[in-house]
């Protein structure tokens, strides 16, 4: 599913990882959604762990409130499709290393560092009623665990139905997609070493600019009940492949090689491309 602060109950999360291209630059699509039930009287929030190679600001969040339903739509469109085989399971800003920003976006606010630990410190400028617990021990495990990356703590205050995250980012490796993945919802450090993680999860992976993949589904046609702004067009791919895991796997997140994916069969297994975080 994903980490978050406070005990929750998840399901039915849709990833998606992208490729595409914008303004002449190389640029990767990481979206996360799921059903979430806050456990805690406090307010939540999930963490994710963005492998940017560049500074990252409030410009690289897609405020997805006008486009809310993108990734269901994917996902219907693959439940659709997919084979029946029995057992299938505001700008860019120049930012040093150690800053910490926390902005809006959508129904989020945002706490966003390059170094996890500051992020505690930070949660003071976060609004009251979506400032979550600040758990400095599970940020100090994600900085040891993902040194160099970008951490994004995503808070909400659980009275609306979030819209999805969506992230655009320079990578850190130009020949992967990465999904998050790293299961916790206890509101407890995650044990990267487990074994048996139960999984509810729909994949979705696009190369936009390589129209080569196995389902169709043109945002642009009537039938379609998402409409998305031209800002976003770049980001969401006509042609995609799809897969899901209801089922346990190791803990860790999901990373896919670029090469394969316009060579993936009908029939792939998300399990084969889960990987432990980077410092594990």
């Amino acid at each position: 599913m994903c980490l978050t602060l406070e005990p929750s109950r998840m399901s039915g999360t849709i990833l998606y990882a992208a490729e595409t291209v914008h303004n002449d630059k190389l640029v990767h699509v990481m979206g996360y959604q799921n059903k979430a039930e806050n456990l805690s009287p406090r307010p939540n929030a999930m963490i994710l762990p963005i492998p940017s190679a560049a500074p990252m600001g409030p410009g690289n969040a897609i405020d997805m409130r006008a486009c809310k339903n993108v990734l269901k739509d994917y996902e219907q469109v693959y439940i659709a499709n997919k084979p029946r085989t029995r057992g299938l399971t505001k700008g860019l800003m120049n930012l040093g290393v150690d800053s910490v920003q926390v902005f809006d976006t959508g129904n989020y606010t945002v706490v966003l560092a390059r170094d996890a630990t500051q992020i505690p410190s930070a949660l003071s400028l976060v609004p009251e009623n979506k400032r979550p617990n600040p758990k400095p021990d599970i940020f100090a495990a994600y900085a040891k665990l993902y040194p160099g990356w970008h951490i994004a703590l995503c808070c909400y205050d659980g009275t609306v139905d979030a819209e999805p995250m969506v992230w655009q980012y320079e990578p850190l490796d130009p020949a992967r997609l990465f999904a998050p993945a790293l299961d916790g919802h206890d509101g407890q450090v995650p044990n990267v070493t487990a074994s048996q993680v139960q999984r509810d999860h729909t994949v979705i992976l696009s190369l936009v600019n390589t129209p080569k993949t196995r389902f169709a589904m043109d945002f642009r046609s009537s039938r379609t009940a998402s409409v998305i702004p031209e800002t976003h067009q770049h980001l969401f791919g006509r042609y995609f492949r799809g897969a899901q895991q209801h089922g346990p796997t190791k803990n860790g997140d999901f990373s896919f090689p670029i090469s394969e994916i316009p060579r993936m069969g009908e029939l792939w297994g998300l399990s084969q491309f889960v990987v432990p975080p980077p410092g594990a």
